[in-house]
């Protein structure tokens, strides 16, 4: 038994009973929380325009703030990427994180060195959580080496700051603490084969490393864990066909820590490629902050309440809730402060409770998007390779839905019904050409796509004339009010999509 896992079974119940205790008083917290972040950042550019220094309540926080997207912060962040300090920060950022563009355009966050303390700190908390719960049986993973599977963390530099994707950033930070030479031989991170252009060697790279470790526990970005593993499966098998699952590579993982996408839906599929059930915990967060974590064995996320400031509006309301305001079973947008320089900000998921004391939730969906393996593809670009592949191919559409499925691996299906006869001459040749729009328009839909394989091509769905009408019509007849009758243009409902197959002509595939 190693040192640290004989530290790990002493220490977590008593370390992890001391760090959640803060959270028996939630609204304490975050009221201490709000005080720090407006204290800290009222002299910054930004503190002074919205008068930070004369907030003293959460009342006039709300109204010198109102709940703002990304682009109210833009021209400050513009301002901050061509030299100027102080601006929403003191000083400047360690780092700038960049988002997969779920938005459209890919968004820069400025990444401090107190959000890579929480990123650290909520990844601690899911560990001793998770090693408390059974000390002998789940601190095993301690005795070998855990695997992070990052992004890519410098993808170039900004006035010498690096811009790198969030997984990454935290990855390469963490290597550099004063206490990383402790577990350098227990933990292995991806984030160097990145300096590997041609991906076939970065693969190859990837699969002879790891298979040299016993690797206990994989962590990452769900489909990007079960792409890699897959990769490294495919790869060990041309070597060796007697391997049939990742358990004969690595017979001692039983452990993961998946964000990113919800790890249920992929459960199967994850299951299926080890060759046994393992356990799981979830991390729920974003580039602009780590927001949640999952310290039980049954569903539900902790707030990290003394990472975010966190006001919650019910949809389709104007209030902004604070955390003991909040009801179970209601879908809530989030609105997040932080020590990033976000004030007041939209971060556009919407999440549910499922208990309130303590708070625990889960993520409903995000607005505006589909999101299948962290694509976060928006109804935008969607939008905008339907339009260039029907002028490629002189076609014309009534209108259209595109539904996520998860099995048996997660695929768009796009569901469109032509105008009168100008249907496609080619139905597969026009579907080929969506594709490949979809692949312009979002980088991370690409390497999802073609890279590491966690998507496979979409399917196309031919509808006959006067779909929308029809099924628009028996909404109305069901009960909902006039202008909220029309098809969302997306979706993962299993029953919608139930409801297309009904009105099918034709089903198009790519292969």
């Amino acid at each position: 038994m190693s040192i640290i896992r004989l530290a790990g079974k002493i220490f977590a119940k008593p370390v992890n009973r001391y760090l959640m205790q803060s959270y028996k008083n939630p609204l304490k917290i975050q009221l201490s929380l709000l005080t720090k972040i407006l204290k800290k950042n009222k002299n910054t550019n930004f503190g002074k325009i919205h008068n930070f220094d004369k907030i003293s309540s959460v009342r006039k926080f709300q109204e010198y703030l109102s709940p703002q997207s990304y682009e109210y912060f833009r021209p400050y962040i513009d301002s901050m990427t061509n030299g100027t300090t102080d601006v929403l920060i003191p000083g400047n950022p360690l780092y700038w994180g960049r988002t997969a563009g779920s938005t459209g355009t890919p968004k820069l966050i400025p990444i401090t060195a107190r959000s890579l303390r929480n990123a650290t700190r909520g990844t601690l908390l899911i560990y001793l959580s998770y090693i408390a719960e059974n000390p002998q049986k789940n601190s095993q993973f301690l005795d070998g080496t855990i695997c992070f599977f990052s992004a890519n963390p410098v993808l170039e530099y900004i006035n010498n700051i690096p811009v790198g994707f969030g997984t990454g950033i935290f990855s390469q930070s963490s290597q550099k603490q004063f206490w990383s030479p402790i577990f350098q031989r227990s933990t292995y991170s991806t984030g160097h084969l990145f300096q590997i252009k041609d991906i076939k060697k970065r693969y190859d790279y990837l699969t002879r490393e790891t298979t040299q470790k016993d690797i206990r526990a994989f962590s990452g970005v769900t489909t990007v864990v079960l792409g890699l593993l897959e990769v490294i499966l495919k790869n060990s098998q041309l070597k060796n066909p007697k391997i049939r699952h990742i358990k004969d590579l690595f017979p001692n993982y039983h452990f993961s820590i998946l964000g990113g996408e919800s790890p249920q839906f992929y459960e199967q599929r994850l299951f299926s490629l080890i060759g046994r059930k393992i356990d799981y915990r979830e991390v729920y967060g974003a580039t602009e902050e780590i927001i949640g974590v999952q310290l039980q064995d049954s569903p539900g996320l902790t707030p990290l309440l003394d990472a975010n400031f966190l006001e919650f509006c019910p949809l389709n309301s104007t209030d902004r809730l604070l955390i003991h305001e909040v009801q179970k079973n209601l879908d809530y947008k989030i609105v997040i402060t932080n020590f990033n320089g976000l004030y007041s900000y939209l971060i556009g998921d919407i999440i549910k409770f499922i208990s309130t004391d303590p708070p625990l939730f889960i993520f409903s969906h995000r607005e505006g998007t589909i999101n299948m393996a962290s694509e976060k593809m928006t109804l935008q670009q969607i939008s905008s390779a339907i339009t260039s592949t029907n002028r490629e191919h002189n076609c014309s559409i009534v209108d259209y839905c595109v539904i996520g499925k998860y099995t048996p691996k997660p695929h768009y299906i796009f569901i469109l019904e032509f105008s009168g006869s100008q249907n496609p001459i080619n139905e597969k040749e026009y579907l080929h050409s969506l594709n490949q729009n979809l692949i312009l328009s979002n980088p991370v839909y690409r390497e999802q796509l073609v890279g590491i394989h966690a998507l496979t091509e979409p399917i196309l769905w031919i509808v006959k004339n006067g779909t929308f009408y029809e099924l628009e019509q028996q909404k109305l007849q069901e009960g909902s009010p006039m202008g909220q009758q029309k098809i969302q243009h997306l979706s993962t409902d299993k029953m919608l999509l139930k409801t297309f197959s009904n009105f099918i002509i034709k089903e198009i595939r790519l292969n």
